[in-house]
């Protein structure tokens, strides 16, 4: 279960004014609740990674395999050695 995010209530005057530090503070991981005569209005929070999708996934697996395929075909011993050497680091 997600633990309830502590939320910062400001006016919608003080994030007109202020607006570029919660804009920093909010990239920074905190949220902020903007309320105009008390009530709720907006939410103003760090934005979200996109998601990949199943097609990025299949094209980067395929990039991937064309370049182990070229590697196997003009690499020599010597490369195949440091290409296991890097993936172990």
């Amino acid at each position: 279960m997600k633990k309830p995010e502590k939320m910062t209530e400001v006016t919608a005057y003080n994030a007109k004014t202020r607006q570029a530090e919660l804009f920093r503070r909010a990239a920074a991981g905190e949220v902020f609740l903007v309320t105009n005569n008390g009530k709720p209005q907006v939410e103003i929070r760090q934005a979200t990674q996109p998601q990949k999708t199943v097609r990025d996934a299949i094209r980067a697996l395929k990039a991937l395999q064309s370049k182990q395929l070229a590697a196997r075909k003009g690499g020599s011993q010597k490369q195949l050695k440091a290409l296991m050497e890097h993936g172990r680091d």
